[in-house]
């Protein structure tokens, strides 16, 4: 019976014939878990001619595959391969010879930071950014939204107004000077005064210090959940000196004289405005230290050529928005596609302050009628999942409601049951901001899906300037927008949605975040209790309660949570996704570093003609003793030639 595997010989020329014959004779080795038939005899033709090959050569069979040394396959196939034990990486084909070990790590983003200071901007660019130059008092665990300590060590909370905090000892700035509780002072007061920064940092009142190590935050009022607020990037902390010396202005991407000093995993080199950032290796960071030298920032708007730049090894990481290719880009070979739920929530809004839309059934309705998987799978290719509320599932507090089940009958009965039995007698406008396609589409989809339940709907695109004033100013039917709870908690997820004073307090001067008009009593006492609230276990139930009441007394639909995707060369590892988007570059590197147990099958990286392979399962290589074996169809695949055992005669035919 013979096992074929058909692909296209790229490698070799036509009519190269490599035959292995190997006896039946055997032993059996046990390598951890799995026992290996050794194959004890081998005769090996070459394009008809005989090859001995020495015995510590010989290939064995596991689970009915076929693996070989790789020293055989070198010999018999009369390419290079080498084994880099260090970084247990497999070479094979051109290149080998001469490869140097990576240590630059090429980023393509969508745009980089118009300004290089934390507080400055609230975009997703400028956020990742500050992660790599410098760092905050406390940070988040990735999965469970908990907090860790980092430039702090220790902290206390004796009420929900005051944080008493000790800094980190021996942690100094890129330019050597040491890291003290007035940078914290300079860089927390500076961010409460902020237009950018007021939503995470505003509650700050003041910080008083004790001595270079210990300092006190007080709030204005209490404020539970300020340690989270601290994690983000924004609260990031800078060298009060050098700040102070370049002007005591914002640091911008141009600015090469007075550098943005922290105290990151990055040292900041030098940037070409709107083009890329360059960043060094921090040789003396307290934390994990980077295992790259040199990192690039650099823009490339459109998402497929990003994609196509990492297929062709000129960047390893590709942030790539919402991928409208990714079929495609998951059949890359060369590539692996990341994927991890986010933080955000792409919401339909209403004006809750008209008519047909200050009654709570009407709404409800409206999330009954649409199919949010299909608006999902339609505009965003599959991209994300529906949401299950307001609040993204991954934030601290979120709690499950009752669904709202795609069902149109129940929404025409609940229309009727409101008084709007056969629409509300004149059309509505679903506004998307001119630009945005997949608003665009969302706003074409609700349309045609209101027109199914009796609501007569027009899609209407605004310039984006005059979309949020008119928001702000309550001129909107319904409207497509999202929210990003960057603290990972309920109360930034919350509060600055639905609360009614954040309906007319203007941020960065784009009018309130409040953007639904949703003015509640009940629901604005519940997130004043969460906020302040310090018992853990009430807190969950206050924001349970209020997520209750935001389900039946309703002002958006929520429609989508998002989903970060980027695609990395499969070269690269150690890099993991942060649902809020604020990814760290310290912790990649380049191979892997698998501690190896003789006998024990594990994981090891191929890398063929300069770029590395991926294999499924069951072909992984291997080392066993101080052999290195590679299966006959890995072997295929990451030559792409055409492999053939005979298992009747125990005999490989290759090319």
């Amino acid at each position: 019976m013979k096992k074929t595997i058909k692909v296209f010989a790229k490698v070799f020329a036509a009519g190269l014939l490599v035959c292995l014959l190997i006896s039946t004779t055997a032993v059996w080795a046990d390598t951890g878990d799995t026992a290996h038939e050794i194959l004890t005899e081998i005769n090996v033709m070459v394009n008809n001619q005989h090859r001995d090959l020495p015995d510590d050569m010989r290939p064995f069979v596991s689970n009915n595959e076929l693996f070989l040394p790789l020293r055989a396959i070198s010999e018999a196939l009369d390419i290079p391969v080498e084994w880099d034990s260090d970084t247990f990486t497999v070479y094979i084909g051109q290149g080998s010879q001469e490869r140097v070990d990576k240590t630059h790590l090429e980023v393509a983003v969508v745009t980089v930071p118009w300004s290089l200071d934390p507080i400055a901007s609230v975009a997703a660019a400028n956020a990742l950014f500050s992660r790599q130059v410098f760092d905050t008092l406390v940070d988040l665990d990735y999965e469970t939204r908990e907090v860790l300590p980092a430039l702090a060590i220790h902290w206390n909370m004796p009420d929900a107004q005051t944080v008493n905090m000790e800094l980190r000892p021996g942690v100094t700035f890129h330019n050597g000077a040491p890291l003290t509780a007035y940078d914290v002072q300079f860089s927390l007061e500076r961010g409460a005064d902020s237009p950018y920064s007021a939503l995470v940092l505003g509650v700050i009142s003041h910080v008083t210090v004790h001595d270079n190590y210990n300092f006190t935050i007080h709030l204005v009022e209490p404020f539970a959940p300020i340690l989270r607020n601290l994690a983000s990037p924004i609260a990031s902390i800078v060298h009060r000196d050098t700040f102070l010396a370049h002007g005591g202005d914002s640091w911008y991407s141009d600015t090469d004289d007075i550098p943005p000093m922290g105290t990151g995993p990055f040292v900041f080199d030098s940037s070409i405005p709107n083009v890329r950032i360059e960043l060094t290796k921090n040789h003396n960071y307290w934390g994990t230290p980077s295992q790259i030298d040199t990192l690039t920032m650099r823009a490339a708007p459109d998402g497929f050529k990003r994609f196509l730049e990492l297929e062709a090894g000129s960047v390893d990481i590709a942030f790539t928005g919402i991928p409208m290719d990714l079929p495609y880009i998951q059949a890359s070979s060369y590539t692996t596609v990341m994927r991890t739920a986010s933080l955000n929530i792409d919401y339909l809004g209403f004006n809750m302050t008209k008519a047909p839309w200050d009654n709570p059934l009407v709404i409800q309705a409206i999330n009954y009628a649409l199919d949010t998987q299909y608006i999902i799978d339609t505009v965003f290719d599959g991209v994300g999942s529906p949401a299950l509320g307001p609040l993204s599932s991954l934030a601290w507090g979120f709690a499950e409601t009752e669904p709202f089940t795609t069902n149109l009958d129940r929404a025409r009965a609940l229309l009727a049951e409101a008084g709007y039995p056969n629409g509300f007698g004149r059309p509505v406008e679903i506004w998307w901001n001119i630009g945005n396609s997949t608003r665009e589409q969302m706003a074409e989809i609700v349309q045609e899906t209101l027109a199914q339940i009796g609501i007569e709907a027009v899609a209407k695109g605004v310039e984006w300037a005059a979309y949020l004033d008119s928001i702000a100013m309550a001129e909107h039917d319904m409207f497509f927008l999202g929210w990003v709870a960057i603290t990972g908690d309920a109360d930034y997820g919350l509060f600055d949605l639905f609360h009614s004073s954040a309906e007319t307090a203007s941020f960065i001067g784009l009018g309130g975040t409040n953007r639904t008009h949703h003015n509640s009593p009940t629901l604005d006492e519940l997130l004043e209790q969460g906020r302040a609230e310090m018992d853990p276990v009430r807190r969950r139930e206050i924001y349970a309660q209020a997520l209750e009441e935001l389900r039946n007394n309703p002002s958006m639909v929520p429609i989508r949570q998002g989903e970060h995707v980027v695609v990395v060369s499969n070269d690269l590892s150690g890099f993991t996704l942060d649902p809020v988007g604020n990814h760290r570059f310290n912790r990649v590197f380049f191979g892997s570093t698998m501690d190896a147990t003789d006998g024990t099958p594990r994981e090891i990286n191929v890398v063929v003609n300069d770029r590395r392979q991926i294999f499924s399962a069951d072909m992984r290589p291997f080392i066993y003793g101080d052999r290195t074996f590679l299966s006959i169809r890995a072997v295929s695949e990451a030559l792409d030639i055409p492999v053939v055992w005979d298992e009747d005669t125990n005999t490989v035919y290759v090319g």
